[in-house]
C-alpha cells in the first residue's frame, strides 16, 4: 500500500518493524505527548494573578444559566451532514434525518452530562489516523494526527495503523483536531501568557520593541498558535522570556516546541552574541524569519 509504515525510529533512536512495535512506537509517542504531571499551585496562581477581569456579572450570570433541549437540537443540526463520523460510521446526517426517533435519547444523555456532570465515558472512545507530512516517514514527528472524535469532553483515542484499529491512549491535555471550541481555549490559554508578558512590561523587567522613537511598543503579538515576543537584546530581557514560557507551560501544560521557534536579532548585533542570547531562551537564531501566511514579517 502506498500509505502503509513499514517501521519508525522509537525514541532511541531504534528502527522498529511489525506491527506490534511500531503499534508500540505510535503508543508511546502519544502517552508522552498527552501527559501532563501535577500543575505546580504557584505557577498557576502567578498566572491567574496577572489576568484582568473582563467579563460583566450580567454575562457571568448568562455563562452559568444550565443548557436546554434546544440548545442539544441546535448544536446536532449546526453539524455538517456527512463529515466526520464516528468509529460506527453514522454521521450528523443519520441523527438529523431521524431526530424525531433518536433526539429525545440523545438529549436526555446530553443534558445530563452537561447540567449534571454524568460521565459519557462510553461514550468517548476516539481513532487517530495518522496523516503524512512528507514522502518518507521514519519517525512520528513525520505524521499529523488527525483525530475523528464524537464529543468534547476526556477522550480515549486508538490508532488506525496501516488499517488496523491499534493501541490505547487516555489524553490528559491537548485539544482535538477539529475541535468546534479550539480557536476559544487557544484565546483562553493564550490569555494567560499575554498577562505574564504585560505584568512584565509594567514591572520593567520587559522592555518589548519600540516602533520608531515615539511609536508605541510591541511587547507580543499571537495568532492562533503562533507566538511573535519582542524584546531588547539583552540578557535580563532572554532570561525573563525563558521564565515567563516555563511558567505558562507548567500552569496551562501547553509545551513550546523549541525545535520550531527561531529567534533573529538586529543587524547592530553581533552574531556571536545573538548566538548566546538564542542559547539563553533555548531557541536557533536564525538571520531572518521566513514569510508568514504568504506574507514577509519586516
Amino acid at each position: 500500500m502506498r500509505n502503509a509504515i513499514d517501521g519508525l525510529f522509537d525514541d532511541g533512536g531504534v528502527w522498529r518493524e511489525g506491527n506490534q512495535k511500531i503499534e508500540s512506537v505510535v503508543t508511546n509517542y502519544f502517552s508522552g505527548l498527552f501527559s501532563v504531571v501535577k500543575l505546580p499551585a504557584r505557577d498557576v496562581d502567578e498566572v491567574f494573578c496577572s489576568l484582568q477581569p473582563c467579563l460583566s456579572q450580567q454575562s457571568c450570570d448568562y455563562l452559568d444559566l444550565p443548557f436546554i433541549a434546544k440548545d442539544i437540537r441546535r448544536a446536532v443540526f449546526d453539524m455538517a451532514p456527512t463529515k466526520s463520523p464516528g468509529p460506527d460510521g453514522l454521521p450528523a446526517l443519520f441523527y438529523q434525518k431521524y431526530w424525531e426517533t433518536v433526539g429525545p435519547s440523545i438529549t436526555e444523555a446530553s443534558l445530563k452530562c452537561l447540567n449534571d456532570g454524568e460521565s459519557m465515558r462510553t461514550l468517548n472512545e476516539t481513532l487517530i489516523c495518522l496523516i503524512r507530512k512528507r514522502l518518507v516517514v521514519e519517525r512520528m514527528v513525520d505524521f499529523r494526527p488527525i483525530s475523528l472524535c464524537k464529543c468534547r469532553m476526556t477522550v480515549r483515542f486508538s490508532f488506525l495503523i496501516n488499517g488496523t484499529v491499534c493501541g490505547s491512549v487516555e489524553p490528559l491535555r491537548g485539544l482535538r483536531q477539529g475541535d468546534l471550541v479550539s480557536p476559544y481555549l487557544y484565546l483562553l490559554v493564550l490569555e494567560g501568557l499575554s498577562g505574564l508578558i504585560r505584568e512584565a512590561v509594567d514591572q520593567n523587567v520587559y522592555i518589548g520593541f519600540r516602533c520608531g522613537r515615539t511609536g508605541p511598543v510591541i511587547s507580543h503579538l499571537f495568532f492562533t498558535n503562533d507566538s511573535l515576543l519582542f524584546s531588547g537584546a539583552t540578557t535580563e530581557e532572554c532570561l525573563e522570556i525563558r521564565r515567563i514560557l516555563n511558567v505558562y507551560s507548567r500552569a496551562s501544560g501547553q509545551l513550546v516546541n523549541f525545535d520550531k521557534s527561531e529567534m533573529c536579532v538586529s543587524l547592530t548585533i553581533f552574531s556571536s552574541e545573538g548566538d548566546r542570547l538564542a542559547a539563553i531562551v533555548g531557541v536557533r537564531r536564525v538571520k531572518c524569519h521566513e514569510r508568514y501566511l504568504g506574507l514577509p514579517y519586516w
